[in-house]
């Protein structure tokens, strides 16, 4: 199980046309649903710009 939770955002480009995060045929019923059901809720968010780069942490509920 995850506590913490620490995220470094980063605006780069991998590969010439990107990678997809999502499954481009999913609906959006489906990803919330997704969503819902598999990721933790986030508490106590806290975030930080670093130049283009952004850090963010939280804790997480199951």
């Amino acid at each position: 199980m995850v506590d913490l939770l620490i995220v470094t955002i980063a605006p780069v480009f991998i590969g010439a046309n990107g990678i997809l995060a999502i499954d481009k045929n999913s609906t959006d019923s489906q990803i919330e649903e997704e969503i819902n059901d598999t990721f933790p809720k986030l508490v106590n968010v806290k975030y930080e710009q670093f130049g283009r780069d952004i850090v963010l942490a939280s804790y997480a509920l199951p």
